[in-house]
């Protein structure tokens, strides 16, 4: 019998994971509420992101916010930072689903990584929040598991992608050098902003995450 490729036993967590997310009972105003923690938090700081900070930012009273996160704060931080990270695993899976073999999933992965992150400024202020979280310390700790075992998941079909290639060696760290680079393309790529510059950053983050395989790991194919 084949044994089933890292990636896509990888993709397969992922796609299981996600799917325990209900989000069923998301309202508009629920959602209005999600976004505008995200904001708030990168703009103004975890401490600023009160009930009646984030009524006021989406004109609604603070007993009516409660009404949909009873559990208060915390319960907005966790239903944030999970909204988020499902929305980028969806646009995620449904991209690698229709990769044919180990080079083009690495491929659409790594492009995918690149377009959401230009396009969707959301994905910076996660980012940002999680970066801020590992010096401070200031999410709640079941929120930090939970939302790091995500994360953990997302690097995993980077890490089986790069199994399936053929690499061995430190695979974590590679991965980690080439996620971190995809998550600061705005800092290296100085998108202005125009639609036509993003293929060719898209192929720059993607001949680059090749060459941070190729120097960091052996490949059992030389």
């Amino acid at each position: 019998m084949q044994e089933t490729a890292q990636r896509v036993q990888a993709l397969d967590v992922l796609r299981k994971e996600i799917a325990t997310f209900d989000w069923s009972r998301l309202t508009e105003g629920k959602r209005l509420i999600l976004d505008a923690f995200l904001r708030i938090v990168t703009t103004e700081g975890y401490t600023a992101v009160t009930m009646r900070g984030l009524a006021r930012h989406v004109n609604m009273k603070a007993g009516s916010l409660y009404s949909h996160f009873p559990g208060g704060r915390e319960e907005v931080v966790n239903a944030a930072l999970r909204w988020h990270f499902y929305q980028f695993a969806k646009g995620t899976i449904e991209a690698v689903e229709a990769t044919t073999d180990a080079l083009d999933f690495w491929t659409t992965l790594v492009d995918q990584h690149v377009r959401r992150q230009l396009q969707d400024p959301e994905n910076d202020m996660f980012d940002l929040i999680l970066a801020t979280d590992r010096i401070t310390q200031f999410l709640p700790a079941e929120t930090r598991q939970d939302i790091n075992h995500l994360v953990d998941l997302n690097a995993a079909l980077f890490k089986g992608a790069a199994v399936d290639l053929g690499y061995q060696g430190d695979i974590d760290l590679a991965v980690s050098i080439v996620i971190t680079t995809l998550d600061g393309v705005h800092s290296w790529s100085h998108w202005t902003g125009d639609a036509d510059e993003v293929d060719r950053i898209a192929d720059a983050a993607i001949r680059t995450s090749r060459s941070t395989l190729e120097a960091h790991l052996l490949s059992s194919t030389t």
